[in-house]
């Protein structure tokens, strides 16, 4: 029996321009079983490495204007919108 498999794909990137800033950011969160609390889960965790363990002061990330769920899931986790990219 494999208790091991893959629900998704999480990347965190700190940008090298950032170095010498605290700045992390999620590049890439990818979940193949929606509703099941997998992406909060990973959110949280990547939160809480990013602050707890590198000492970030910031955690960035962008996401579509149309991802409503990813967009509510960020604002329940206590993210904040600080801005609007005009051109990515």
């Amino acid at each position: 029996m494999n208790l091991f498999f893959r629900i998704g794909l999480c990347s965190l990137f700190k940008p090298v321009r950032f170095l010498k800033s605290d700045r992390f950011e999620l590049r890439r969160i990818a979940i193949s079983e929606k509703g099941m609390g997998y992406g909060r889960e990973a959110i949280n965790a990547l939160i809480k490495f990013a602050f707890e363990e590198k000492k970030a002061n910031r955690f960035w990330l962008d996401v579509y204007p149309d991802n409503e769920v990813g967009i509510k899931l960020y604002e329940s986790l206590g993210l904040k919108k600080d801005g609007v990219l005009r051109q990515n």
